[in-house]
């Protein structure tokens, strides 16, 4: 990076703010709007509120605060992505909060161009190397689609199915109707400057590797690239500009040349970090996240406020960079262009939106954190029960209360008796994800859970054990145990007889008759209770293996219950 351009940075302690891992973050703040995250102690503010407030205080008295988030359409937009545009909420959300109008912005880049063939994506699409993503086939062939808008409807569902309001922004349409056009007019007017800028923040390394001086880079640069109209790729190089509208290209493919007006043939697209410059302040916006590759020194933003102060003087967003995020339960590390990302929607399979949302609101955007298609997610729905709990007892503080009201933005957060996410699993398998009889069993034992929760989490639960932990089905042998029956005392295979003899002979118990009755089989009236507990846990185990071939099962007096009866005494009868 250029010595005129060196970053200095000036520690400010905006607030305290306490997680609820005790993991701390206080803010460091630029003068170019970068916020930083480091380990120190803070107490009591939300870090979204924390940014809000620095929003304002750089951008005083807007109308209205635009945070911004946006991808390219090159795959399916996944989890990882999925944290730019959280973050956005979070803030959005925040600002709303303080009293201020704010809206969140999401950008489809998607006429950027089709750089390389996923995989999953038939080689043949080679052939549009350097055409608008936009402007190629759909992956599914679809006539009446396109590449870019094969992935965006989907994840707009998706959003739409978290409850989040969005502005979306399609950059082909902004693009093609020149609505940039005289915003691109000013850029290549000060191509020079901005050639010098760009040259500035580029390493010895690099400027070594490429053989290039200033002036000689400067000879050749400009901010826009040119789609061809002869075979529409950006395949070209400009060879003229007569430095007002007027630009002529050559379309390396064909050798044709072309000169076009600027403010007339909208075929064009600046690179990358001048186009976000120009957006900021085309679109007034006030805050961005982005990923740790953007906020490296001399990276993107580095470069791109640059370009805003300098060229189109103007500020540039207040920027925070976020951490990636893990995934427990499937290999491999996620990418949007490539087959097999995790999606947004994939997790709505198994995760509640609320849930979700909280888990991206409550961790500090330098904070790596781990989302699960295996049992850590019942963790995680566990922890958030306890916190709508605890919210509605009054016992959270600030930090943990906003998380939850970020969750369930606009509405309140719910006062209900959900069903836990793990009897959900083995209930629902035991009745057969039937709502009415849970709720039957649920009446039976006083649990009372509320029947929406019930429905929403046997489709989470259902998804769950069926398509990603087949594992955990439960399921009733066809046939004896009789191996496992063989190695058991005459002691124990008497408790089980009586069992059957009981099942046999009151084939109406209900939940909390059996209940008793399980227990009580076992039990030593002259023991107490813990004294009992071991025999009557080896007792259920006995059970188990006989019906499932398990050693542990789900709550045994509801298994026997809610399962068909003749089975169970025909595998439980010898």
């Amino acid at each position: 990076m250029g010595s005129n351009l060196t970053i200095t940075q000036q520690s400010i302690n905006l607030a305290k703010i306490h997680t609820t891992c005790t993991i701390h973050a206080v803010f460091n703040y630029s003068k170019m709007g970068r916020i930083n995250f480091k380990q120190l102690e803070i107490n009591n503010e939300h870090w979204a509120v924390a940014l809000a407030k620095q929003v304002v205080k750089k951008f005083p008295n807007q109308e209205l605060y635009t945070s911004a988030a946006g991808i390219s359409p090159s795959g399916a937009p996944h989890f990882g992505n999925f944290r730019d545009l959280m973050t956005c909420v979070c803030v959005d959300i925040a600002l709303k909060k303080l009293g201020y109008n704010s809206r969140v912005l999401y950008s489809w880049d998607d006429y950027d161009r089709f750089r390389k063939v996923p995989k999953g994506i038939p080689e043949n699409f080679l052939e549009y190397i350097g055409k608008p993503l936009s402007a190629i086939p759909s992956p599914d062939l679809d006539p009446n689609n396109n590449y870019a808008h094969f992935y965006e409807v989907p994840y707009e569902t998706e959003i739409k199915n978290l409850g989040l309001d969005i502005e979306y922004k399609y950059q082909t349409q902004k693009f093609t109707q020149g609505d940039y056009a005289q915003k691109m007019l000013e850029l290549m007017k000060k191509r020079k400057e901005i050639g010098k800028l760009i040259f500035s923040f580029m390493s010895e390394k690099s400027i070594e590797q490429k053989g290039i001086d200033l002036e000689s880079f400067l000879e050749t640069y400009y901010p826009i690239s040119i789609y061809s109209s002869f075979n529409g790729t950006d395949i070209t190089e400009i060879i003229d500009y007569d430095g007002e509208t007027k630009v002529t290209y050559r379309c390396k493919k064909t050798d044709e040349t072309e000169t076009i007006d600027l403010l007339e043939n909208f075929q064009y697209k600046p690179g990358w970090k001048v186009d976000w410059a120009m957006r900021w302040q085309y679109e007034n916006v006030n805050f961005e996240p982005g990923g740790t590759d953007h906020a490296s020194p001399g990276g993107s933003y580095d470069t791109s406020e640059q370009i805003c102060q300098q060229i189109l003087e103007c500020q540039a967003p207040v920027f925070v960079a976020y951490a990636f995020i893990g995934m427990q339960g499937q290999p491999g590390k996620m990418s949007g262009s490539k087959g097999g990302a995790i999606t947004t929607g994939d997790l709505l399979e198994i995760y509640e939106p609320a849930l979700l949302k909280w888990l991206y609101a409550r961790k500090v955007p330098n904070q790596r954190f781990d989302l699960a298609f295996n049992t850590e997610m019942i963790r995680q729905y566990d922890e958030f029960d306890r916190e709508v709990k605890a919210y509605h007892e009054g016992t959270l503080d600030e930090f943990r209360k906003f998380n939850l009201e970020i969750a369930y933005h606009p509405n309140p957060v719910p006062n209900i008796n959900p069903i836990p996410f793990r009897q959900a699993i083995s209930l629902g398998q035991i009745v057969q994800w039937n709502v009415d009889k849970l709720m039957e069993v649920s009446e039976k034992l006083q649990q009372n859970f509320d029947r929406e929760s019930v429905q929403t989490r046997f489709n989470k639960a259902q998804s769950f054990v069926e398509t990603h932990n087949p594992d955990q089905l439960i399921k009733l042998l066809e046939s004896q145990n009789t191996e496992y029956h063989a190695q058991m005392t005459e002691e124990s295979k008497a408790l089980v007889s009586e069992l059957v003899s009981q099942l046999e002979s009151n084939p109406n118990l209900e939940v909390n008759e059996l209940e008793e009755l399980v227990y009580g089989i076992p039990k030593d009236p002259l023991l107490t209770p813990k004294e009992n507990a071991p025999a009557q846990r080896a007792f259920f185990k006995d059970i188990y293996n006989l019906l499932l071939a398990s050693n542990r099962g789900p709550r045994l007096s509801t298994f026997l219950w809610a399962i068909d009866r003749n089975q169970a005494l025909k595998l439980l009868k010898f």
